[in-house]
């Protein structure tokens, strides 16, 4: 008994020939696309957060010309940025590594 092959025809293998092509384009164009979909994301995110910061410069400069401690001023961002959503649950914010308090003015 012979084996019939897949593709025995010439009409057989360019079909086969043309989706193969066309799937393989289609791939690739996925791929590119997620590629920079993930890149604009990602840019997009760190402009929102840079935004946030710069709000948050603002209320921490706005706290230091009213006379407020750095403890109460840390205590205030953490209350604002646990509401706000800018950190996961799972993280915790902490003054110290986050490392603002080396940027204030010493108090001595």
């Amino acid at each position: 008994m012979p084996v019939r092959l897949p593709f025995a025809s010439i009409r057989s293998k360019l079909i086969a020939a043309f989706v193969a092509v066309i799937a393989l384009s289609l791939l690739l164009a996925s791929s590119a696309f997620a590629y920079l979909l993930a890149d604009y994301q990602a840019e997009r995110e760190r402009d929102r957060l840079q935004e946030i910061a710069m709000v948050y410069r603002g209320q921490v400069s706005a706290a230091l010309r009213a006379g407020l401690s750095v403890q109460e001023i840390g205590t205030q961002l953490e209350q604002v940025v646990g509401d706000s959503g800018v950190r996961g649950r799972s993280s915790r914010w902490s003054t110290a590594a986050c490392g603002w308090r080396s940027l204030l003015p010493s108090s001595r």
